[in-house]
């Protein structure tokens, strides 16, 4: 049995379609059945609840030959770290009590780090949870998702812009969520390892903010220039799109790490953590939805 957590999620989603092609057993967490119908009409096993409920997760995880762990981020969270250490100690519990052998942990590039990389930080704390499960355990650590620039749409539309407070020149790694759930999907189907261990992934290569804007405005049709935006109007522009100001404080630490190179990866570029999807792939997706 798979359990794949955050299944209705761009990334367990997928990773929960590919299974069920494969006609494997899973078992997919969310918590709005309705929501999880569609892998139930496929023939997985739903299991509805919160990932905070320890009760929950312990029975959720019975039997499971190897889980996706993920902690959904809460937007409107006034303590977002404490969320996320919340979400990771539940998940240690279950994972000892359900004796689950193999986890694929979502985390991200920057999570060596305990501070100063936003909510990257608290991944760091919840790799160290689930390092003490007694269970092999592969932290993935992915670059930048190239689906975050689906929250600049409306800006987009109004203003023509990309905006972040990142400099111009800075080129970041971004990967698209597809590839990340194909590697995951791999790594479930062998799991054959054994300890604890970090894996970073890449994307095709990096990009600037500027060639960002080329390559999306290309695909939609429109001009669109990007903007190094300061600190404060970006935060502002986060709180504006309902996030708290706790996560807003985050982003904005993020946003730094990402400009001065502190979150960066730590590993050389090879076949293995490179992944396929350009960002000219993407931006055809991008534009559907923009459109």
């Amino acid at each position: 049995m798979y359990v794949i957590s955050g299944a209705t999620g761009n990334i367990g989603s997928v990773i929960a379609r590919n299974l069920l092609g494969r006609k494997e057993p899973v078992r997919v967490i969310g918590r709005k059945r309705e929501k999880l119908k569609p892998f139930e009409e496929r023939g997985a096993e739903a299991a509805v609840g919160s990932l905070d409920d320890p009760a929950f997760l312990k029975k959720a995880y019975q039997g499971a030959t190897a889980v996706f762990q993920m902690e959904p981020p809460h937007y409107t969270s006034n303590d977002m770290r404490a969320y996320q250490r919340k979400l990771g100690e539940t998940a240690k519990e279950a994972i000892k009590e359900a004796g689950v052998r193999h986890v694929v942990h979502l985390s991200s590039i920057g999570a060596q780090w305990s501070e100063g990389v936003g909510p990257v930080k608290g991944l760091h704390g919840v790799e160290e949870l689930l390092n003490q499960t007694g269970a092999a355990v592969t932290h993935l650590r992915p670059a930048f998702f190239m689906e975050n620039f689906y929250s600049m749409i409306p800006l987009i539309k109004q203003a023509g812009i990309i905006a972040m407070p990142i400099g111009p020149e800075i080129s970041l790694h971004m990967i698209a969520t597809r590839d990340i759930a194909e590697a995951v999907t791999r790594l479930l189907l062998s799991h054959d390892w054994k300890g604890t261990r970090t894996m970073e992934l890449l994307g095709p290569r990096s990009y600037t903010g500027p060639e960002v804007a080329e390559i999306l405005g290309k695909a939609i049709g429109k001009k669109i220039n990007y903007v190094q935006g300061s600190p404060e109007e970006a935060k502002q522009g986060i709180i504006g799109a309902g996030l708290s100001e706790n996560v807003a404080d985050l982003f904005i630490e993020m946003y730094a790490a990402l400009d001065s190179g502190r979150m960066a990866p730590t590993e050389k570029r090879t076949p293995e953590n490179t992944t396929p999807t350009t960002l000219e792939a993407f931006a055809k997706t991008f534009a559907a939805v923009f459109k």
